[in-house]
C-alpha cells in the first residue's frame, strides 16, 4: 500500500494470521508484530524501530508488562465499577 503524505511516499506492508488477524505491520523501517494465544486473543506485541525493541505482554485485562531496552515495567489496572483507573 502506498500513500502520498505532504510530498513523501510511505510504504506499508501487512501480514495476517490464518484466522484473519494482523500478525505484522511494517512502515518506514518500523515493524510491529503481534502474537496470539490459543483463544486468538492478542498476548504479545513487539515494535522494532532501528535498535529499539519494545515488547508488550498481555496477561489479563488488568495486567500487562512492557519491556524496552532490557527494562520491564509492570502495569496493573484497577477495575472500578465498569471504569478503569
Amino acid at each position: 500500500m502506498r500513500n502520498r503524505l505532504m510530498g513523501s511516499v510511505l510504504t506499508k506492508s501487512f501480514a495476517y494470521t490464518p484466522f484473519d488477524k494482523v500478525s505484522s505491520v511494517s512502515q518506514d523501517g518500523k515493524t510491529l508484530t503481534v502474537g496470539y494465544g490459543i483463544d486468538r486473543q492478542r498476548v504479545v506485541q513487539t515494535l522494532v524501530d532501528g535498535n529499539t525493541r519494545r515488547t508488550k505482554r498481555y496477561f489479563t485485562p488488568l495486567y500487562e508488562t512492557v519491556t524496552e531496552n532490557g527494562s520491564t515495567e509492570m502495569i496493573h489496572y484497577i477495575d472500578c465499577i465498569n471504569d478503569m483507573l
